[in-house]
């Protein structure tokens, strides 16, 4: 039995990684990191699927943007919840 990933299958990873950001590691908890890796591997996948290219670069900066420690971690969760609601729209 496979499972075809799908637009729902990729938010939903990426709020289970917003919700583990919630732990005393914030984004540096392991299931942060395993969470955005399955989401980012699901969006590869699904690429064709995107209707617009430019959509698809936007969302590939936003991972990028979430990625950065720099960064404070409110903003990163920020982006990773675009992420959530571009990929289904």
């Amino acid at each position: 039995m496979t499972h075809q990933v799908n637009k729902y299958d990729i938010v939903t990873d990426l709020r289970r990684a917003i919700m583990a950001s919630y732990s005393e590691a914030q984004f540096d908890d392991e299931e942060v990191g395993v969470f955005m890796k399955r989401a980012e591997r699901g969006l590869d996948r699904i690429k064709d699927q995107i209707n617009q290219p430019v959509l698809y670069h936007l969302v590939r900066q936003l991972f990028e943007k979430a990625k950065d420690s720099r960064r404070p971690v409110v903003k990163r969760r920020e982006d990773l919840l675009m992420i959530a609601s571009l990929v289904v729209s």
